[in-house]
């Protein structure tokens, strides 16, 4: 029953709102009935306080004038659903409303809850005033006093009696109005939660649903969730991460095909060199020039070998650093020195520029060379033959920084493909160069060595016009120079 978001959210603000309507409902019934029997109270509280004063009027001085006033306040009493009862100090009856038939003139009023209104004390009680009426009634009890020798002397008293039925029923028909627009606002409140909920929990639904189909290897499910909240937001999340996978996984396959390409070309070279060279098919001077092939076939399969343990540690987030203090300059020489071959047979020239004679940094002198290697292996690959390539130190602004950049002018990158040139297997568009046999992991690699040194890199490129990747080192302190 409570087995998915929606069920829960549901019946719990339903629960709620079923509680929080019944307590209203309660508190509302038991304010109407105080309010209107404390409402009729204190209007026949003042309802007698007149009549007590007309009755003086009238019995003192009987004019015109006061009687009628007397018979407006007396009927003013009938209009609200009351009668009333004048009787004198011992509590006989001197005067009635008409609709007490029940009740003659000379008749005693002897109910005990009311004997204090004959010490001058209002009086409030609920019953029958001690038989008088067959139903139960709320009776207000006012003191009758007049003016003898400068002093208030009581003569009697009134009361006045209204049915509490007539109160009650006043009191339900509120509350039965009351409960009915209670009754709407929570019917309203229900569809409300439906929708609220039905609004959190279909997107959260079709999340799961979504990450169903991407588990399943389906990376190009994406979701239609426009809101701007929190779910909105895990939507977009969710979409981005899809889409990452989706180009990781186009990346991967693309890997796969090269590494697969990449090792079966060499193997296929090594083996087709190596059995001509044992079959005698390659004359005898020759040889030597085939077995050197073949080592570099090797060298190729080697470096492949290297990429790919060394993107192994990246993903693992084993990399374990050897920092040294050592020149810069010497590394970036012998690195260099290593490209010779490859830049003579290109006629490209080569430029180098230190920002002093020694540059002594701080950091692992492997993972360093592997980063000059694969910027300057990218800068040798995509540098038409005859093109320039520029290696330079310099300092930065920033004290205890040292800036490496390798900058060529081959056909550059454009802005879209320089957001992924470091992500892992991204490989530039074939159309920047005719060497095809790259992994997609050198500058993957190059990121990853750098940062966890603590380092950042940078690439500046136009189409056209080049590259420029720069990085930063952390000099020695007391060694500079």
């Amino acid at each position: 029953m409570f087995n998915t978001i929606f069920r829960k959210q549901f019946l719990l603000y339903a629960a709620t709102l079923v509680i929080s309507f019944a307590l209203i409902a309660l508190g509302l019934v038991s304010l109407f009935r105080t309010y209107f029997v404390q409402k009729m109270t204190d209007t026949m509280s003042e309802q007698g306080q007149r009549l007590a004063e007309s009755y003086v009027r009238v019995t003192n001085l009987p004019t015109p004038g006061a009687q009628t006033q007397f018979s407006n306040d007396v009927k003013t009493l009938g209009y609200l659903g009351a009668s009333c009862i004048f009787v004198d100090m011992g509590g006989r009856v001197v005067a009635r409303t008409e609709d007490i038939t029940a009740l003659a003139v000379g008749d005693i009023i002897g109910a005990s809850e009311v004997q204090p209104v004959f010490e001058g004390q209002s009086v409030r009680v609920q019953g029958n005033l001690g038989g008088v009426f067959e139903e139960n009634v709320l009776t207000v009890g006012y003191p009758i006093a007049v003016q003898v020798g400068g002093e208030q002397a009581l003569v009697g008293a009134v009361f006045m009696n209204a049915s509490m039925a007539d109160v009650h029923q006043t009191t339900y028909d509120v509350i039965q109005m009351t409960m009915q627009c209670l009754l709407m606002a929570l019917a309203l409140s229900f569809v409300l939660v439906y929708i609220t909920s039905k609004t959190i929990s279909k997107p959260i639904y079709q999340i799961n649903q979504a990450a169903k189909v991407i588990a399943a290897g389906d990376f190009e499910k994406r979701l239609a969730v426009k809101s701007r909240d929190e779910v909105g937001q895990l939507a977009d999340s969710f979409n981005n991460m899809a889409e990452s996978l989706a180009n990781q996984e186009k990346s991967r396959r693309e890997f796969i095909a090269n590494i697969s390409h990449d090792i079966r070309s060499p193997l296929t070279s090594m083996r087709g060199f190596l059995t001509a060279v044992m079959d005698g098919t390659i004359p005898e001077t020759e040889r030597d020039r085939y077995l050197q092939i073949v080592l570099d076939e090797t060298g190729r399969l080697t470096k492949l070998a290297n990429d790919i343990l060394d993107i192994s540690t990246v993903q693992n987030m084993e990399i374990e650093l050897t920092k040294t203090a050592f020149d810069v300059n010497e590394l970036i020489r012998k690195t260099l020195y290593t490209f010779k071959p490859r830049i003579m047979d290109k006629k490209i020239l080569l430029t180098v520029t230190f920002a002093d004679e020694r540059n002594i940094v701080l950091a692992d002198e492997e993972k360093i060379r592997r980063v000059i290697h694969n910027l300057m292996d990218n800068a040798v690959k995509f540098t038409d033959a005859g093109g320039r390539i520029h290696v330079e130190t310099k300092a930065t602004a920033q004290k205890g920084k040292l800036l490496v950049c390798v900058q060529d002018d081959g056909k550059g990158i454009g802005a879209e493909e320089q957001k992924y040139i470091f992500d892992r297997f991204y490989k530039v568009d074939v159309s920047r160069g005719e060497d095809k046999r790259g992994s997609g992991l050198g500058l993957s690699i190059v990121r990853a060595f750098l940062q966890a040194h603590g380092e950042v890199i940078t690439l500046e490129s136009t189409p056209g016009e080049g590259c420029a990747f720069t990085f930063t080192l952390t000099e020695a302190q007391g060694t500079q120079g």
